[in-house]
C-alpha cells in the first residue's frame, strides 16, 4: 500500500470515528 493511500485511509477512519462518537453520544443523551 502506498503512503498516499495510507494517509487517505487514516483520514477516512478519523472522520468515521468522529461521526460514530457523535452519534453514540447523541444516542446516550436520549
Amino acid at each position: 500500500m502506498t503512503k498516499k493511500m495510507g494517509s487517505l485511509v487514516r483520514k477516512i477512519l478519523s472522520e468515521v470515528g468522529r461521526n460514530e462518537m457523535l452519534s453514540w453520544g447523541y444516542r446516550i443523551e436520549k
